[in-house]
């Protein structure tokens, strides 16, 4: 295979893992796919997605957190809360 070629197909299989991991796609799915023996390898391979994706994943969490306190019902003025 020419070089042109095989850097065509590597370029083509970074972009495309690149948007998988971007679009959620769970980072082991990812490492199936590529082949890679480790985890390891896949998240040092494409690390400069994963700092978007921890960002949305907290992103995310936080929205659940706050839901989650609005449904909560308040505590009456004045009460104390019972240690735990």
């Amino acid at each position: 295979m020419p070089a042109d070629a095989a850097r065509s197909i590597v370029f083509q299989t970074w972009g495309y893992m690149r948007l998988a991991l971007a679009a959620g796609d769970d980072l082991r799915v990812v490492q199936g796919l590529l082949g890679h023996a480790s985890i390891v390898v896949t998240a040092d391979i494409y690390a400069s997605v994963l700092p978007k994706l921890y960002h949305d994943s907290a992103r995310k969490t936080a929205r659940l957190v706050l839901v989650a306190a609005r449904q909560t019902p308040r505590a009456a003025k004045g009460a104390r809360a019972i240690p735990m």
